[in-house]
């Protein structure tokens, strides 16, 4: 597993699914060229077999409390994590239909479940939507939910004039996953 930095991250670090702890952190070195760090981790049987060629793993470290036009969001995943740090994670495709994850397999560790959940790479749909009210608090990178659920992000906002009507209206760009 890679990420940017160790964070609170130590060996010995619980490995979470569904808020059960499955595994741990087992060791962890600077990589040679300095640019992250990369863990090696185990989860026991018989809770591997969640792991999957698209499992998404993220650091649960503490608390994460974040405040956008959605509301007040506070996320945990147990008092242990909070304290000495932990990594949770969750495939994309819970029907099963991605295959098992061979031993050895690299992942890429998020730092939170939001950046994890998002499907880079699997962009389907681009749209733009246009508002002729504020877009106040929205901004780029934010995320597009359907019933609570992440389908894209916004991927840009413009403003535009149009000359028929003479009204300024406001473009957002969306990417939705498939």
């Amino acid at each position: 597993m890679h990420s940017a930095d160790l964070g609170s991250l130590d060996i010995g670090s619980p490995i979470y699914f569904r808020r059960i702890q499955v595994g741990q952190v087992v060791s962890y070195e600077l990589d040679k060229d300095g640019t992250g760090v990369t863990f090696k981790v185990f989860v026991a049987a018989p809770y591997d077999k969640y792991v999957r060629a698209n499992t998404r793993f993220w650091n649960v470290s503490g608390v994460d409390l974040t405040m956008d036009t959605s509301g007040l969001k506070l996320d945990t995943q147990s008092l242990i994590s909070i304290l000495i740090g932990g990594i949770a994670f969750q495939t994309l495709d819970e029907g099963g239909k991605s295959p098992p994850a061979s031993a050895n397999t690299a992942f890429t560790l998020f730092a939170t479940r939001d950046e994890a959940m998002k499907n880079r790479g699997t962009i389907s749909q681009s749209f733009v939507m246009i508002f002729k009210e504020t877009v106040r608090g929205l901004s780029q990178g934010a995320p597009v939910d359907f019933r609570e659920v992440i389908v894209g992000e916004v991927s840009g906002i413009h403003v535009a004039h149009d000359a028929r009507t003479k009204e300024v209206n406001m473009l957002v760009e969306m990417h939705i996953y498939s």
